[in-house]
């Protein structure tokens, strides 16, 4: 699993390896099938950006938590397979 991030979250497992390459450079990596889009996003216009990176990207996408919010607020376009995961808490 590899998670795209600019900053490294404490406590992650080994399995989680770390990815700070620009995003759109991240998505066009032919390894990655799929993103998880959401937890620690946050709700700002960078996190819209991002968001909109990763729904133009055509990869199969799940959205939770932020992405939720943001997707919620905005008609934002995406081009893959989408799974929404809402959820109480």
């Amino acid at each position: 699993v590899k998670l795209l991030t600019d900053r490294a979250p404490g406590g992650l497992p080994d399995s989680i390896v770390l990815d700070n390459r620009p995003l759109g450079e991240a998505l066009a990596d032919d390894r990655i099938s799929a993103v998880l889009c959401g937890p620690g996003l946050g709700q700002d216009t960078q996190a819209r950006d991002r968001l909109v990176a990763v729904l133009d990207s055509g990869l199969l996408t799940v959205l939770d938590a932020d992405a939720l919010t943001l997707l919620r607020s905005a008609d934002l376009p995406h081009k893959g397979a989408t799974i929404l995961t809402p959820h109480e808490g």
